[in-house]
């Protein structure tokens, strides 16, 4: 999948946000037929209610079937954002006092309650590895929109829960 900054609105809340649940966010455009919708198109809102997908712009991208990257395993992971996006849920507890830096806390894990997009990854000059993670909270969030959570490199949940239920979505053009 291209990231053309699809928005997480698309599928998410309008099959039930359930807290980043992309699985069913795919589901719901794949078996919709739907066309994906870019983000500057249709901003976030993070509650359930009533599905606004008619009345928005679409593209002409569907998704065709989904992914789900083997659970737990930070180079299956890296493997898979090398190629495209990657949608994780993971638990966002501790967000709003990000501001900057790498995200190391061993204890920003207890339930996955958020969905966010792994969009590349990096190592420090200090030789730490992180993720590059795309939020939808808009520009005034962490970085520039972004936030960087330390990769443990592990067959763990990873901080945050990262490692736990990556997805991606395939993607096509309709006619």
């Amino acid at each position: 999948m291209t990231n053309f900054g699809y928005t997480t609105e698309d599928g998410a809340c309008c099959a039930g946000c359930n807290g980043g649940d992309y699985d069913a966010s795919f589901a719901w455009l794949k078996d919709g037929k739907k066309n994906l919708i870019l983000e500057n198109d249709w901003k976030y809102v993070p509650l359930d209610g009533n599905c606004d997908y008619d009345s928005k712009d679409h593209t002409r991208i569907q998704v065709e079937s989904y992914i789900d990257v083997p659970q737990n395993r930070s180079s299956e992971l890296k493997a898979a954002v090398a190629q495209q996006p990657v949608a994780v849920s993971l638990d966002a507890s501790n967000f709003r006092l990000y501001t900057g830096g790498i995200l190391d806390d061993v204890n920003c894990f207890a339930v996955t309650n958020h969905g966010v997009t792994v969009v590349g990854y990096g190592v420090s000059s200090t030789g730490v590895a992180y993720w590059i993670v795309k939020n939808s909270w808009g520009t005034d969030f962490g970085q520039s929109g972004y936030i960087y959570i330390k990769d443990d490199g592990t067959n763990t949940r990873g901080i945050c829960g990262i490692n736990e239920f990556p997805s991606y979505a395939i993607t096509s053009t309709s006619a």
